[in-house]
Parts: C-alpha cells; structure tokens; sequence
C-alpha cells in the first residue's frame, strides 16, 4: 500500500535534511501513522469485549517499534526465541505474549514452557503486523547510476538485502521522488540494486519521472517484512532504521551493520571432530 499522503505531508518537507544526517539508504518509520492505524483498530473492535491485538513481532522487530505498541495497549505475537526475549525485554508478561511458530523445536517449546511457569503464558485474540505498520515505512535510496540498452535501469544504493520481497514473490512496491512530486511519469525502467542477482529489483518496467544521478527515491509499504526480511548475500550490509517521531523529530532506531558486525562469527573458540573420536563422539578442541 503506497504511503499516506499525510505520511508524505510530514517527509517530504524534511527528506533532504534527513538524507544530509543520516545518507542513504535506511528505512524510515512514521510514529503517528502506526499509532493512528493502532487507535482505529482498537476504536473498530471496542464493542467485543475482550478484544485485544497482538502486534507480530516478525513484522518490525525494532525495540523502538515494539515500545510504541506497548503504549498502544497491544500485546506480541513471537514466533521464536528471539522474539520472545525482545518482547519481555519490554516488560511482556503472561497474557500480553502469544506463540505461534511453525515446526518448533524443542528448545522453543521448553524456553516457552519455562516462561509460562513464570508468568509468559500466551494468549490468542487477534494478530496483525503488515496492517499495523507496513504502509507507515518506507525505503529511502539515493539514484547512484543509470544504464541505456534495449532498456533503462536505474541503480539505487539500496539492494534486495534491505527490501527482499519485490524479487522473493513479486510483490509491488509503489515508488515515488519527492522532488518531483506531481511531475508526468515519461519513463519506464527497472529500478535496480546491486547484487549478483539478476532479480534484485524493486520495479520492473515501472512509469516514473524521469530520474536524475543523485535524486532521491522513495520506496513504499516496508514498514512490515522490509528490515526484518534482510540478509547479508554478497557481503551486503542491512541499512539503519530511523523513527519519524510524532513530535516531528528523527530519531536513529537501530545503526546500519558493519563490516565488524558481519565478521564477528568468524571470531570463535576452535572446535574440531578428530576421526579417532567420530564413533565415540568425543569433541577436542
């Protein structure tokens, strides 16, 4: 779902200073869409006693994102360990969690059973995450390149590693240019990242503006599944994420990784199976 006119009202007038601050790319999240989106939600079910949201973690794990659903009232739908501790790290007790993953183990059952026993029993109502806050993101990149064959492409310094869906299932993304807002679309082109995937695109033969080096470029709808979706093929790194914040400023919500971040795996304790040992299954180090 393309972003809100009134999400666009509260950017646009402030992108280039945002860019200037912070650079591309990053996600940008808009805190008065999610919670007016949270209070109409809870407004339509008031009547059913009982009610309650369960925001999906899976959606936006961001602590920042998870804080103002808190506030909203809404519990947390985990679908991992992961989850589960990122919600109680927020003060999650048991009836505000709700598990449901899919092929658990038994390391998840027995972490989810231990919490239950201490107050994390969950709980089932109602469970949401693209509604809450999919249209209320976007994903800012910069146009670094363009190429003429027998089509036009345009490269953004952003890839499918921050926004994996488009070339995943096709999904469309609706993409805008703020500085050339109201502007004909009188282009079609591929938008492009840079990956060694030839399916690394955010659109396909899209009508746009006619796009400059250099303009910035607005990529709707990544409030859900955007971030969370990211990975690290081809030694990408996943963008930061910033909080439009209701009171109109920005704030950083979680860093871009780093080079340090995407080697520190590497960095371990040696551990290696002698053959000798393989029947006794003894470890040496």
């Amino acid at each position: 779902m393309p972003m809100s006119a009134a999400f666009q009202n509260r950017l646009y007038p402030v992108l280039s200073k945002i860019e200037q601050k912070f650079g591309t790319p990053f996600h940008i999240y808009d805190e008065t869409g999610i919670r007016q989106t949270a209070e109409e939600l809870t407004n339509a079910f008031a009547p059913f006693e009982g009610f309650r949201e369960f925001y999906a973690v899976k959606a936006l794990p961001n602590p920042r994102i998870l804080k103002i659903m808190g506030e909203m009232g809404f519990g947390f739908d985990c679908s991992s360990i992961a989850e589960l501790m990122l919600s109680r790290r927020f003060g999650a007790r048991g009836g505000d969690i709700m598990f449901t993953s899919n092929n658990t183990s038994v390391e998840e059952f027995s972490f989810a059973a231990f919490k239950a026993r201490n107050g994390y029993v969950p709980k089932l109502f109602m469970e949401s995450g693209r509604y809450m806050t999919g249209p209320h993101g976007v994903l800012v990149a910069t146009a670094i390149n363009h190429k003429d064959t027998y089509r036009k492409y345009i490269g953004v310094d952003a890839c499918m590693s921050a926004l994996m869906r488009p070339a995943m299932y096709g999904a469309y993304h609706h993409i805008t240019v703020p500085r050339m807002k109201g502007i004909p679309e009188t282009m079609t082109a591929d938008v492009v990242g840079s990956l060694c995937e030839n399916n690394d695109k955010f659109a396909i033969l899209r009508r746009l503006p006619r796009i400059a080096d250099g303009d910035i470029l607005c990529i709707h709808d990544t409030g859900a599944h955007g971030h969370a979706m990211g990975f690290n093929y081809n030694g990408r790194l996943r963008p930061k994420e910033l909080l439009l914040r209701a009171d109109g400023m920005v704030e950083l919500i979680r860093r871009e990784e780093t080079a340090a971040d995407h080697f520190a795996t590497l960095e371990f304790d040696a551990k290696v199976l002698e053959p000798a040992n393989m029947h006794r299954g003894v470890l040496k180090n």
